[in-house]
């Protein structure tokens, strides 16, 4: 796709990602695609790395043995994860949702992509997520509150994304 940004991110380097963007710049190098959705990145020294391409209409990630295989970025549609959060039977309203789709990594110095989200939940405790990167785990907690005081407890849940899928949830 035209004017993807496509980051290479190099062994020991971090993409931070919220709202399918780049938080900030970082430590990897980045361009754009042209207009027939081509890019290159010179000269890569590393033996370990990662091409992350981000655009309104999907994402990408390939290490540098699937890259190998098949250089051509072909990107994947966003998931989205819809839902209700409760406290025991009641919809928790209002409420500040954390979420993560982190990958294990691959070991020490491996390149990190990390895709994070924050949301509020509405008066009926619904929520929603998007530009979630498909084939990740999104891991959605959040801290059950009593006014201003510390949180009494956390929820913490999982759920696989597939490729423009919208999944629909109900957490606590």
């Amino acid at each position: 796709a035209a004017g993807a940004q496509v980051c290479l991110v190099e062994a020991g380097m971090k993409l931070n990602i919220a709202g399918g963007q780049r938080v900030r710049p970082g430590d990897h190098r980045s361009t754009l695609t042209d207009e027939n959705g081509s890019y290159a990145f010179p000269d890569v020294m590393a033996d370990r790395w990662k091409l992350v391409a981000i655009h309104a209409k999907g994402y990408l990630e390939q290490d540098e043995h699937v890259h190998a295989k098949s250089p051509q970025a072909i990107l994947q549609p966003w998931g989205t994860v819809q839902g209700v959060f409760r406290i025991g039977s009641q919809p928790a309203a209002k409420r500040l949702l954390n979420a993560s789709a982190r990958l294990v990594s691959r070991g020490y110095g491996a390149p990190e992509i990390r895709p994070e989200f924050e949301t509020q939940t509405d008066e009926d405790g619904r929520f929603a997520i998007r530009f979630v990167p498909p084939g990740r785990m999104l891991r959605l907690g959040g801290p059950v509150r009593e006014g201003n005081h510390q949180p009494l407890s956390g929820v913490q849940v999982g759920f696989p994304i597939a490729a423009g899928q919208t999944l629909r949830v109900s957490v606590g």
